[in-house]
């Protein structure tokens, strides 16, 4: 059965002969196709499996649990990730020039977010020290980064639609268009669609009773509830036939999701205008999306 097993993180552990020449990305593999095309084939070939039939199904099991559990573990890695990230960006907001901050608006002009910042410098007849002006919100400015977080969580409420920051804060875009774009991101635990998909598949894998996928994508926020045992029970509604769907969570899962609960957040103030988002679990921006709404995930963006 080692001809069977998914594609390790060693992309040159896989068999040569079933990779092909135009790859395909696996979810948290890298890019590479395994040929399973004569899978039936080879069960019936193989003596020891043709021979008694429970005892084939018995290791096709073990082999597809085994491969669920890959793919769960690589989901969850990359949902660390994300959790990291934000965690790194609430530490780094505490660490902002909050007296300074609390002072300014979104309308203050521009002369009061520029600071005397001091430098050292050290030429052939010496070293002394400079001081210069510099945007509190520039990354040129030691605070720089942290004061942006800040600012972006408290003025802002975490969000950076380019939208609402040319309406009321015009001048910060510059600020944070000189930061790197995907580390705000994380700081601030706005989601991509692509970080939805490791939620999503998470649930697959945990969850056999909602698994299909039309049903995990119904959830809302409200679908999150405490057992009486304290874990996380999560209720769904199937599509077609309207009848509900729900399982408990175990703690990884559970986890999981009050993180996607809680950077979700400020997704739902946003669409609060909109039945459709207003409860809704999984919401996120397109991964080219720089300004608008936040969308909810369906199918076709998951697959």
């Amino acid at each position: 059965w080692d001809w069977f097993v998914l594609p390790t993180e060693d992309a040159n552990a896989a068999r040569e002969g079933y990779v092909r020449a135009h790859p395909r990305e696996f979810i948290g593999q890298p890019k590479m196709e395994l040929d399973h095309s004569d899978f039936l084939a080879r069960i019936v070939s193989t003596r020891s499996l043709a021979v008694d039939t429970p005892e084939c199904l018995d290791q096709l099991s073990i082999e597809l649990e085994s491969n669920i559990r890959r793919i769960e573990d690589a989901c969850y890695k990359n949902i660390d990730a994300i959790r990291r990230s934000f965690e790194a960006g609430e530490r780094l907001a505490e660490q902002a020039d909050i007296d300074l901050l609390n002072t300014l608006a979104t309308d203050s002009p521009r002369e009061s977010f520029l600071t005397y910042v001091s430098r050292d410098v050290v030429t052939a007849k010496g070293g002394y020290v400079a001081q210069y002006k510099c945007h509190v919100l520039s990354p040129n400015h030691p605070n720089g980064l942290a004061n942006l977080i800040w600012w972006v969580k408290n003025r802002h409420d975490g969000c950076l639609d380019r939208l609402v920051l040319e309406r009321d804060d015009p001048r910060m875009i510059t600020s944070m268009s000189r930061h790197d774009p995907g580390d705000l991101r994380g700081y601030l635990g706005i989601l991509r669609y692509e970080d939805l998909s490791w939620f999503v598949t998470a649930i697959a894998c945990a969850c056999p009773e909602i698994s299909n996928l039309s049903t995990i994508l119904s959830l809302e926020v409200n679908g999150l509830t405490l057992a009486e045992d304290g874990s996380l029970r999560l209720t769904a509604v199937k599509n077609r036939a309207g009848e509900e769907r729900s399982c408990l969570a175990d703690g990884k899962l559970q986890e999981a999701l009050l993180l996607l609960r809680d950077l979700t957040v400020s997704c739902r103030d946003i669409g609060k205008q909109q039945p459709f988002l207003a409860k809704a679990l999984f919401l996120g921006w397109r991964s080219h999306q720089q300004r608008g709404l936040p969308h909810r995930l369906i199918e076709s963006n998951v697959t």
